[in-house]
Parts: C-alpha cells; sequence; structure tokens
C-alpha cells in the first residue's frame, strides 16, 4: 500500500539546496514527522508517535542510475523501489533523487504508505514543493453532505449518516454475495516482482477534441481508452469475448480542500464496469459513459468510505479477510486527475513531467493511473510480474487506442 510518484526536472538540482527545500515545506504536516508504534505483544491498535529523531536526511537519499539513463532505466528504478518496503522506525516515506536522467535531466521519486494520507492529499503536497505552489482544488462527492452546520445540519448528517450505513450495509451484503471478477491474466496468482512504465505525454487539446466530437468528458475519454487499452492486450487470450467486463476500483475524493493539513485518508471507492469486450470505440465510449453517470447518481462511493473506515476498527484478521474478499471482486485499480494546467518548477528546474501510481491490494495487481499536467496527459502502470511483466505494453496499447481515436475523431470532421 505504498504510494509512488516522481517528478522529472529539466537539469539536476544540487542535493542538498533539494533537501532544504523538502525540510521546509514539509514541516507544516505534522504526520510526516510521525511513526507508528505498536503496542507490546499486539495487545492494543498502533498508534502515531511524534519521531524524536526525525531528520530530512534520513528520509532522503541520492541515486545514480548507469548513463546514459533514458525512461527504461527510471522505470526499472521505480519498479524495483515498489518491490521494497518502508522503514519501520520512522515515518513511513522517502524521497529518491536521481541525479542523472535522460539526457540532462533528473527526477524526483517519491514513496510514500498509505497510511499517511490519500493520494489527493499527497498529490497537493508533492505539487507543493514547487517554487509557485499552484492552488489546486479537487472535486469532492462529500462537500454538500459534510457541511451543514447548526443544530439543524448536525440532525440533518445524522440522519444522513443512518441512511448511508444502512445503504452501505445492504451494498456490502450484496457485494460480498456477488461473483469475483473474470478470470484473466490479470487475476493469476503474484509474483514477487513489480514493474512501472510511463506513457509519452499525450496533448491535452487531443483528449477534449474526442470528447467534444464524442459528447464524452475528459475522464470518459481516458477511461474508455485505458478500456481498450487492455482489449488490447487481451486480444492474446482466449478469455477475451464480447462480453467480457472487468472491474476497476476507482478512488473518490471525499476530502473538503481545508482538511489537507492533518493529511489521513478520505476517499471512497467506486467498482467501474470496464467493458474490455466491445472492440467499437465508440460503443465502448457510450457504455463507459452511462457506467460514470449511473455511479455518479449513487452513494456508492460514501457507502464505502463508511466500510473502509468500519474496517479500520476491527480486529487484524477480520480486516483481512474484508481486504481479501475485496480484492477478488477487481482486477485492477484506476484513477484519473487533473493537475495543473502550466509548468511548475522546483528550485530553478522546470518541472516537464509528473506522474504517479497507484498502490495495489490483496490479489489485485494490476494499477493504471492518469494526470493531466501543463496541457498533456501522461499514463503510468504498475504491474505484478507475476500476472503481467511488461507494463509498457499496456502504456503502448493506451497510446495507439487515443491516436485511433483522433483519427477517428478527424475522420468525421473530414
Amino acid at each position: 500500500m505504498i504510494i509512488s510518484a516522481v517528478l522529472i526536472l529539466d537539469r539536476p538540482v544540487p542535493f542538498e539546496v533539494l533537501r532544504t527545500r523538502f525540510d521546509e515545506r514539509l514541516r507544516p504536516y505534522p504526520r510526516l514527522r510521525r511513526k507508528i508504534v505498536r503496542s507490546p505483544l499486539g495487545l492494543g491498535p498502533p498508534r502515531w508517535e511524534d519521531d524524536p529523531t526525525f531528520d530530512i536526511k534520513r528520509q532522503t537519499e541520492i541515486n545514480r542510475l548507469a548513463e546514459p539513463a533514458g525512461r527504461a532505466e527510471l522505470e526499472d528504478f521505480i519498479g524495483s523501489r515498489m518491490c521494497e518496503g518502508l522503514a519501520t522506525d520512522r515515518p513511513r516515506w522517502r524521497i529518491h533523487y536521481v541525479e542523472h536522467y535522460a539526457p540532462r535531466g533528473a527526477a524526483v521519486v517519491v514513496r510514500v504508505h498509505h497510511c499517511m494520507a490519500d493520494g489527493i492529499a499527497l498529490l497537493r503536497i508533492l505539487l507543493s514543493l514547487a517554487d509557485e505552489p499552484p492552488t489546486i482544488t479537487f472535486p469532492t462527492a462529500a462537500a454538500g453532505w459534510a457541511r451543514p452546520g447548526g443544530a439543524r445540519g448536525r440532525a440533518s448528517r445524522s440522519i444522513a449518516a443512518m441512511r448511508l450505513v444502512a445503504r452501505a450495509t445492504g451494498n456490502f451484503a450484496r457485494f460480498l454475495s456477488g461473483r469475483g471478477d473474470p478470470r484473466t491474466r490479470f487475476r493469476k496468482p503474484l509474483g514477487a516482482l513489480k514493474r512501472a512504465a510511463i506513457s509519452n505525454p499525450i496533448p491535452l487539446d487531443d483528449i477534449k477534441a474526442i470528447g467534444r466530437a464524442l459528447d464524452a468528458t475528459v475522464n470518459e475519454v481516458l477511461l474508455c481508452a485505458a478500456t481498450g487499452a487492455l482489449r488490447r492486450v487481451l486480444e492474446r487470450d482466449s478469455e477475451l469475448h464480447h462480453a467480457l467486463v472487468l472491474r476497476g476500483v476507482v478512488p473518490v475524493n471525499l476530502r473538503a480542500d481545508e482538511d489537507l493539513a492533518n493529511l489521513g485518508n478520505r476517499f471512497g471507492l467506486v467498482f467501474m464496469p470496464m467493458p474490455v469486450g466491445i472492440e467499437d470505440a465508440t460503443e465502448r465510449l457510450k457504455a463507459v459513459r452511462e457506467a460514470m453517470n449511473r455511479i455518479k447518481a449513487s452513494p456508492e462511493a460514501l457507502a464505502w468510505f463508511v466500510i473502509l473506515r468500519t474496517l479500520g476498527r476491527v480486529p487484524d484478521w477480520i480486516e483481512a479477510l474484508g481486504v481479501e474478499l475485496f480484492s477478488r471482486k477487481a482486477s485492477l485499480v484506476i484513477t484519473s486527475l487533473a493537475g495543473p494546467g502550466d509548468p511548475l518548477h522546483l528550485c530553478g528546474a522546470e518541472i516537464n513531467d509528473v506522474m504517479f501510481w497507484v498502490p495495489s491490494a490483496g490479489h489485485i495487481g494490476l494499477g493504471i493511473s492518469m494526470l493531466t499536467y501543463d496541457e498533456k496527459v501522461l499514463l503510468g502502470v504498475a504491474t505484478d510480474a507475476g500476472q503481467f511483466d511488461t507494463p509498457c505494453d499496456i502504456v503502448a496499447a493506451f497510446e495507439e487506442e487515443i491516436n485511433a481515436l483522433v483519427q477517428d475523431v478527424r475522420a468525421r470532421a473530414s
């Protein structure tokens, strides 16, 4: 459950200068200076404690890749870090500075355990390291439900909470009794190694043009292309048929903007049907749009927030059973976020690209992340080598899907 991210810089920055920036910008968040302490013999719940030995030097390190280090070498480095845990005697995050990268740049690789914060909070913190920290707000599904004040507001929230708990209980019961995700290569046993891949930048204008032509949002176009990419890599398998649908777990932000300082986790989940069996991209996009509309009209994300909070308060063996059952109902984790529209700088160096990789849990070994930054889109894919050893194939298939949609839109216009 470790989130990985990378900032790709157009030139190297002295390591000590970067360390000073990290120290200045991360110190205002108390949780980033705390470690987890377990009770003797495991008789009580773990707790947060300030780390008396906290030092930015213990949280950062410099790495040098064999030159000339290009995209493949950086992906291998990130994948190898995904195979490693984080030290338990200090706050559970680490920053790696890759000094030389392709051919005159550098890279900052950040790894943070999910217990510290959710992906929304961590992305905002990561971007706040920039010389000109952007103002970023992410849509929240919970803002309208969480903010009413006064006695009437508290009563309204209490009633809403009770209804939500009842709905969540029903959802969870149906979820447990439902069938697991179809058996494909993404449901094979996990291995010991992880792989990571990054796409080439895709112009955001191309995605918007597809959306305008096909009456779809940017997010729907990206989900359709990701679904098509999985279809392309499954075409060689006998499991692929016209009715095949995989489930993707999509994290949904439930955090109000003012909640950031305390970090922690405030997200729900939805299970997104991904119709990989549909060959025609336009029909596939229509199916994705209909599924998104159903999900937006339901309280599924809030219901799963309640379920996740509950699992975090039960004995470990019950939590482990919940994660086991949960992970059998999906084949991947997939998320899409919108970052700043203008380029940022870190200690004077321009940040050319930003990417992150979602963590996986239980038997899920595939994670797909999509991020817009500086009017372009990047795709990040993380795989378990036991299931799928070449995430670059999914990246290439995604780029092919986008190109095919662009060509289709141009053909319609001519």
